[in-house]
C-alpha cells in the first residue's frame, strides 16, 4: 500500500547504512487499478502494509449504459454491480461480445483502499473471456 492505494512494486533499491546505522529502501510501484506511479522511501527496518487483492469471475447478466454499470452474476446467482468506464477498450469489447449473443465471463479485481482501517474496497474489471453459445 502506498499513499492508501494498492500497488504492485516494480523496483526496490537499498542504500548503504548511514551514520545512524539504518539503510533506506526506495520503492517504485504502480497502482493496480489506475496504473499511476508511486515512489516511497522507508527505513530498512520499517514495515509496509500489503494489500491482498481478490480475483472473482462472474457471468455478465446485462449492462446498464445510463448508469455505466455492468451487472454480473456469481456462481450462486447473486448480482454484483461493477462501475465501468464506457470509453475503456476492455469494456467496449465486453459490450460487443454481449451484442453478438455470446456469454461473457468477467474477472474483477477487488482490493482495499485507504490509509487506515476500516478500509473501503474498490472493484475493477481485470479481464474477460467469451464463451460461444
Amino acid at each position: 500500500m502506498m499513499k492508501g492505494r494498492p500497488c504492485k512494486i516494480t523496483s526496490v533499491k537499498i542504500s548503504k547504512t548511514g551514520k545512524h546505522g539504518h539503510a533506506k529502501v526506495t520503492f517504485q510501484a504502480n497502482d493496480i487499478f489506475t496504473g499511476q506511479k508511486f515512489s516511497d522511501v522507508q527505513p530498512g527496518h520499517a514495515n509496509m502494509l500489503e494489500p491482498h487483492p481478490v480475483k472473482t469471475t462472474y457471468e455478465l447478466s446485462y449492462s446498464d449504459e445510463a448508469e455505466q454499470v455492468l451487472v454480473l452474476l456469481n456462481d450462486d446467482g447473486e448480482e454484483a454491480h461493477v462501475n465501468a468506464k464506457w470509453d475503456d477498450e476492455t469494456v467496449q469489447k465486453i459490450l460487443e461480445e454481449e451484442e453478438n449473443g455470446n456469454i461473457v465471463m468477467v474477472t474483477t479485481l477487488t482490493a482495499p483502499i485507504g490509509e487506515a482501517e476500516p478500509y473501503e474496497y474498490d472493484e475493477a474489471i481485470d479481464s474477460y473471456k467469451t464463451v460461444q453459445e
